[in-house]
């Protein structure tokens, strides 16, 4: 077969998953990474491999210095052909950035990459799109010496509360314990007190709001998004408090016909300069209260969640959100040749609603898994920890017991299954004993040969012996 365009997808520390691609015949698909992280390798048309890394924090240098040597190489060899390079992993987008620079290849440029990295020019950005960015201010020692001073000037600046607060040092790198919602100015007054030797970015929470992030492109614009279904609770204040929550994800129209005026807000994105090369996915996060109130939070070119990515597979029937993004980067090359513009992404099938319902990780033991309250939506249930587990508080979506995937052609059954598994479903969880205690009970065990046919029994019922 003959091929007059090629695309190139690096990837190190994460899995490429290209699950349900279909090649158009005209681009060729060439993936180059570790041999153990590429799933479904059938899909792709050329395959390198190149060493892995075992730990992203100590990685050698030269690993990345080789998978970069052979992605050149490999661009060499199809000079002749209109390539497009892609990776979706964060760990490798700068050094990605720069060989497209190097090369001369369409797509994100170091500088863009830069410019998003820094928190004030994201926001500056989203302006110049005419997208209302959420508020904000910058909280530490550095503003004031005194915190009543600062939490005042909080308050009148922000005039919202409640307030998100998190580290300025560690924007990319979520964490529930690092990120504290404050109610009151007295609540942000007495968190100064503490905290005062940190730079914080003080964010306004829209409380009668869904949070979302919505899957775009160029070619397309809105393609889908997630949306919370609990419109006066944050999610991090769910995850922290350790109560099971829904997400749901819906298409375009589906958005249109429950949200109203996100499509458009989304649609203002593609007058964003830095896009105007870009032909994959990038993804807004941010918060809808209703059609003539639409905050951006922020925006990013690959999905962090892996919570959220099993939910965009199930609702798309099988395919990941990496398929979606290599099939606009086709469809981008054959519409923008021919200059067609105003299109919708093609699907081949009848969208269902569909809903996950996440239980967060609570410190504790799990004591059992529970059967699942019937329902008369299409349910999939995904335990995700092991009966005798021993668990900590979750830190993010991801550090979940156990997950529901719901489907439905109609709405309001999904939304009532919804409600009465969130109303009946109960995990036993045995939180008398904290997690110190526990790992001490499990150094203190001798070590038991188990026999073949013979009843084992589970360390959580010796706990109490401790």
């Amino acid at each position: 077969m003959v091929y007059d365009k090629v695309i190139i997808v690096a990837f190190l520390t994460r899995k490429l998953q290209l699950s349900g691609l279909k090649s158009n015949g005209k681009s060729k698909i060439i993936a180059i990474g570790p041999r153990e992280l590429l799933v479904e390798e059938h899909v792709v048309d050329c395959f390198y491999e190149v060493q892995g890394i075992s730990n992203i924090h100590k990685y050698p240098k030269n690993t990345v210095i080789n998978l970069i040597e052979k992605v050149r190489e490999v661009i060499t060899s199809y000079c002749t052909l209109q390539t497009y390079l892609i990776s979706f992993e964060k760990f490798l987008e700068k050094d990605i950035a720069t060989l497209r620079s190097e090369m001369n290849l369409t797509g994100l440029s170091t500088d863009v990459i830069n410019q998003l990295s820094s928190f004030k020019n994201l926001k500056a950005q989203f302006k110049k799109m005419d997208l209302q960015p959420v508020k904000y201010t910058i909280l530490g020692n550095r503003n004031c010496d005194n915190p009543e001073i600062v939490a005042t000037l909080a308050s009148e600046y922000l005039d919202h509360t409640p307030l998100i607060l998190k580290p300025l040092c560690k924007l990319n790198k979520y964490c529930v314990s690092n990120t504290f919602i404050v109610r009151n100015d007295k609540e942000l007054e007495k968190w100064m007190q503490v905290t005062i030797n940190n730079d914080y970015i003080a964010e306004e929470f829209l409380i009668n709001s869904h949070e979302f992030v919505a899957l775009c492109s160029n070619l397309y614009g809105l393609i889908g998004a997630v949306l919370t279904l609990r419109e006066n609770l944050s999610l991090n204040l769910l995850i922290r408090k350790g109560k099971p929550y829904p997400i749901e994800y819906l298409g375009v129209e589906q958005i249109r016909d429950n949200f109203p005026g996100l499509e458009s807000f989304i649609s203002q994105a593609r007058k964003g300069p830095f896009l105007k090369n870009l032909k994959e996915l990038f993804f807004i996060k941010g918060f809808y209260e209703d059609q003539n109130n639409i905050r951006c939070h922020n925006m990013y070119f690959d999905l962090r969640s892996e919570s959220f990515a099993s939910l965009i597979k199930y609702a798309n029937h099988g395919k990941t959100w990496e398929t979606i993004s290599i099939e606009v980067i086709q469809d981008s090359y054959e519409f923008f040749d021919t200059k067609q513009h105003h299109l919708e992404y093609p699907i081949s099938f009848q969208y269902s609603y569909t809903i996950m319902i996440n239980f967060p990780n609570i410190e504790g033991l799990l004591i059992h898994q529970n059967k699942i309250t019937e329902v008369d939506s299409k349910l999939i249930v995904f335990w995700k920890k092991v009966e005798g587990k021993e668990m900590n508080n979750a830190a993010n979506e991801d550090d979940n017991i156990l997950q529901l995937f719901l489907k439905n052609n109609n709405r309001q059954t999904i939304l009532n299954d919804t409600k009465n598994i969130l109303g009946k479903m109960v995990i036993d969880i045995d939180r008398s004993i904290n997690s110190s205690k526990l790992e001490r009970i499990r150094r203190s065990l001798p070590f038991v040969e188990t026999v073949p046919n013979k009843p084992f029994v589970r360390r959580s019922t010796l706990a109490h012996c401790a």
